[in-house]
This record gives C-alpha cells, structure tokens and sequence, in this order.
C-alpha cells in the first residue's frame, strides 16, 4: 500500500488517462516529474497544457495537488468525487461509480485477489 513514504503517485485523470507523478523527498514542493499514461487523443493536450503552464503557475507555496491542478486547468478525482451535477447521490456512490469506471482503482483493488 502507497504511504508518504513514497515518493511516486498514480492519479487518475479520466477513464482513459493517468498520470505518474515522482515528488522530489529533497523539494516535495517542487515541479514534479510527470508521465502521462493513456490514449494519445486525450493525454496529448494535457501534456502540453501542463508543458506550457507548469513553469509559470507552479508556487512552493502551493500543495502538489494544487498546483497540478493550476496546470492542468482541471480538478484533481479526490477522496469523495465532487461533481457540479446535483443528482441526488453523496460523494461515496459517486466515488465508487468513479472506481467502478477507473482501470487504474480496479487493478488496484484486484492485487490481493491475483494468483
């Protein structure tokens, strides 16, 4: 199990895109390197909108998190989905619908089960 500890994360940006993220234990609030995982057609302009925005938006101030999403232009999945949509659900359904539709949470939770 990931703890912070360790110094790399696997973030789900959408059904079909992650991003691999290695925080510096020297300058845990530094750039980070980023490897974005996924289809061309969809991690493509996130890559180059975090190309071209990383260096200017990212603040030592700011948490991680904060600061990719400054990057990103885009709100991190956290531990309860929040979304804009009021259907009537609480963040937990919508945070197992999101697991549910997650490759990377699906695995994840598979590893014991594994042969």
């Amino acid at each position: 199990s990931i703890s912070r500890v360790h110094c790399h994360r696997r973030l789900a940006l959408a059904t079909s895109a992650s991003l691999v993220l290695r925080i510096n234990p020297l300058q845990p609030r530094g750039v980070c390197e980023v490897q974005f995982l996924g289809a061309p057609t969809v991690v493509g302009p996130l890559r180059e909108k975090f190309n071209q925005r990383c260096l200017r938006k990212w603040k030592t101030s700011r948490l991680v998190r904060e600061n990719l999403e400054a990057a990103l232009e885009l709100e991190l999945p956290g531990p309860t989905c929040s979304t804009n949509q009021n259907d009537g659900r609480d963040g937990q359904q919508k945070l197992q619908d999101f697991r549910a539709e997650c490759g990377i949470c699906y695995a994840y939770r598979l590893v014991p089960y594994s042969p």
